[in-house]
């Protein structure tokens, strides 16, 4: 009984040493805090030694690191005028920063009238101020260092008389503009150094824009010095131009269709959707191009009849007929943001949300339970949902795992520098759900074919040390400790970076292969929005650099093999390989994965889309998608000119980008059309050569008939006997009675006295 008081203190005492929370510094974690003004809006990396960051706060104001965020100093008392409110706006400061490809060159955008720039040394900037017209917005190029575009409203629009905007150049970040345009509605960089702009031609230019009517709006691309280079037929709204290729909306027929340029605006050819749909969107902003780096263009649009969702098209880059690759597929009505990410590091793999229209139709407003996340791997030909993790509660056929998305403000977090790496927010069941108790952290370190649940309760989260080192922290409230993992969430720890709790908005590395952390937030105290930046540094807490780079898969390696396999599929008929560190390794590493060998595989199914557009994916019986012929196309099927060689489909058709050589040949075939092996003929071409027999049988039947009439005649009648006789040969009038007497003479020699015949003679 004398030791049960004794008992009781360990007891109370171990559990007070692990209610407390461990301060960062206890794992060698070093941390830092900055008050700012308000909420972080803009982070902007300067240089490319990420050491000159800023951070834009809801307030307007600007805040400046020079040694990577450890410490921060506010830039606006060195920022002239920077508290002088402007007409119109009502407010002061700065509301957007823009970069320069030139390391330190940032420019900060005011309301209205001013802007400063700097090179970034020390706390220099150069103001600039026009008390005439206000600025609108700033385009810096990516490719021609200072360059930039600006657009400014008339200054009669302070009066809203004849409003209009004008676009300028400059080549020297701000400090010099060129005119080169007004009354414009968009503009954007082109190739070597030229522009593209939506404008009206010169004759039309007066009043207020806005009330030009918008068929007279034209496409022009223009050189830095105004010169007209090209200019389209009028009707054009808007347009995006990508990698070389222009995609524009203009006006055919009383409806906003989309037209496609590869020659640098020089021609334009209407997009085909081969859907057979006719409600063509209402408003330019429901054709948004989404992506066309990789040798396929992805556009979504959305129909006349949904806001929520939208089809998703696919298309080959330089071609302009469109097939649908994804229906029903999640966006947000008002900012147009599409919920479809490509997975960076792996061409071909993307991710999206779309709405099961069958559960949806009668819902309103849309119910958000009803989105699910899909996944396809070769470039949009086919999608499927994505699976629970192993050890999921959820054991419904129909059991998958939703994944928030650029809509709900949660990309997945992806990095071209570490393949096959996934971190996402979602749920596990049969319904997207959105409560804070369904919402967990999971991982993929295949790229999306396997996943796990690395942590509960929703999360910010991101990565350092090229994906080695996993940075988290709860969503669901106000916090002032964070967990971090050094096993890629097999394993966590807590610690506390400061004393008082805030909502936590987002954690930025330092860099892709950086230690080092921007952790931010705000408090709201009786309706005082304060806002915090937290430097973390992790450089002392993890100080093992792993071994055995060249050697994965040894025992005493710290590294794997990692194939790009998908199960037991090749990925757009190629395998990779690359070297990454083992998740058990707990070290450094100094590199991001890097591939070490590649294999060319042999065509499987998996390479092959339908051959569009008059081929669609169907479920067969056998389970698996076939490409079958669309009824439309049926009468069309054998309608083709032959010439040389003619070219017949089997229904598909190989991936854009697709390497597979050898195996399933699907690709259509081409064949001679002299071979007697083309053996199907178009209803044309049946049909011709009936008409020519036909018509070679009445001709010849007309012929007999008129030798037969003047056969006749020769023989009845004597005036045509004496007028045809000197045109007949005798051989044709001779009596069957009469013999000529040198033919008689001549067989007469074939006659012998003696027994044997001709054919004796032969034998003899």
């Amino acid at each position: 009984m004398r030791g049960a008081p004794q008992v009781s203190f360990f007891v109370l005492l171990l559990f007070v040493s692990f209610s407390l929370q461990l301060e960062c510094e206890d794992f060698q974690i070093a941390s830092e805090k900055r008050k700012v003004d308000g909420r972080v809006v803009q982070i902007l990396f300067a240089d490319s030694e990420n050491t000159q960051i800023y951070v834009l706060t809801s307030k307007n104001s600007v805040y400046k690191s020079s040694d990577g965020g450890e410490s921060w100093k506010k830039q606006m008392s060195y920022m002239s005028h920077s508290d002088d409110k402007q007409p119109g706006y009502d407010e002061a400061g700065v509301q957007k920063m823009f970069k320069s490809p030139i390391d330190g060159h940032v420019l900060f955008m005011g309301f209205g009238y001013q802007y400063w720039t700097t090179d970034g040394n020390d706390q220099s900037y150069d103001y600039y101020h026009d008390k005439d017209s206000a600025w609108k917005e700033f385009i810096p190029s990516t490719q021609q260092g200072d360059a930039i575009l600006g657009i400014k409203y008339s200054g009669s629009c302070l009066v809203y008389e004849s409003c209009y905007k004008s676009l300028y150049y400059s080549e020297d970040w701000g400090a010099n503009w060129i005119l080169l345009r007004s009354y414009i509605y968009k503009a954007s960089w082109a190739d070597n150094g030229s522009i593209y702009t939506i404008s009206v031609p010169n004759e039309l230019q007066s009043g207020t824009q806005d009330a030009i009517p918008k068929a007279s709006r034209v496409l022009y691309r223009i050189n830095s010095q105004a010169e007209v280079l090209y200019e389209s037929a009028p009707g054009f709204f808007d347009f995006d131009n990508s990698n070389g290729v222009i995609y524009a909306v203009n006006q055919v027929n009383g409806t906003l269709q989309m037209s496609i340029s590869t020659d640098r605006a020089a021609s334009f050819i209407p997009a085909k959707f081969f859907d057979s749909v006719s409600d063509y969107p209402q408003d330019v902003s429901q054709y948004t191009l989404i992506d066309n780096s990789d040798g396929v263009t992805y556009l979504h649009v959305n129909r006349a009849n949904s806001i929520n969702y939208g089809t998703i098209y696919e298309a080959n880059t330089n071609e302009c007929e469109f097939w649908p690759s994804l229906r029903s597929n999640r966006v947000s009505p008002g900012t147009h943001i599409i919920d479809f990410q490509p997975i960076l590091g792996q061409n071909g793999i993307f991710i999206a949300n779309q709405y099961n229209i069958s559960l949806l139709m009668g819902d309103s407003p849309v119910n958000e339970q009803y989105v699910t996340s899909v996944i396809s791997r070769n470039k949009g030909g086919s999608w499927s949902p994505l699976p629970v993790p192993a050890n999921s509660l959820c054991s419904s056929p129909s059991c998958s795992l939703h994944l928030s998305g650029p809509v709900d403000g949660a990309e997945i977090l992806t990095s071209r520098e570490i393949p096959g790496l996934l971190l996402a927010s979602g749920n596990e069941g049969t319904v997207r759900l959105t409560r804070d108790d369904n919402v967990n952290l999971y991982l993929s370190r295949n790229s999306g074919v396997t996943w796990e649940r690395v942590q509960e309760g929703p999360r910010v989260f991101n990565w350092g040390n090229y994906g080695s080192l996993f940075v988290s922290t709860t969503a669901a409230s106000e916090t002032s400790s964070v967990e971090f993992s050094w096993d890629q969430g097999k394993s966590w720890d807590s610690c506390e970076y400061y004393s008082e709790p805030m909502e936590v908005e987002g954690i930025v590395p330092i860099g892709a292969d950086s230690l080092e952390f921007l952790v931010y937030g705000s408090t709201d105290i009786d309706g005082d929005l304060d806002g915090y930046v937290f430097y973390l540094n992790f450089s002392e807490n993890m100080t093992s650099v792993c071994t055995g780079q060249n050697a994965p898969g040894d025992i005493a390696s710290d590294f794997e093999a990692w194939s790009t396999m998908w199960e037991d599929d090749c990925l757009l008929g190629e395998s990779t390989t690359y070297t990454r560190r083992r998740r058990e390794s707990v070290c450094l590493v100094t590199s991001p994965p890097f591939a070490v060998s590649s294999a060319t595989c042999e065509c499987s199914r998996d390479d092959y889309i339908c051959d569009t557009p008059c081929y669609t994916p169907e479920m067969g019986e056998n389970g698996e998608i076939d490409c079958v012929l669309r009824d439309e196309c049926k009468s069309m099927e054998d309608e083709y000119e032959c010439d040389e060689e003619t070219v017949t489909s089997k229904g598909y058709q190989l991936i854009q980008g697709d390497t597979c050589k050898g195996g399933l040949n699907l690709a259509a075939t081409q064949q001679n059309c002299t071979s007697s092996t083309v053996t199907t003929y178009s209803a044309f071409a049946v049909d011709f050569l009936s008409y020519v027999m036909l018509a070679v049988f009445i001709g010849l039947s007309i012929f007999s008939l008129v030798v037969l009439l003047i056969l006749f005649l020769y023989k009845t009648n004597d005036s045509v006997h004496q007028k045809l006789s000197p045109l007949i040969p005798d051989w044709c009038t001779r009596e069957p009675g009469a013999v000529d007497e040198d033919e008689d003479k001549l067989y007469s020699q074939l006659d012998d006295s003696s027994s044997h015949s001709l054919i004796d003679d032969m034998f003899e």
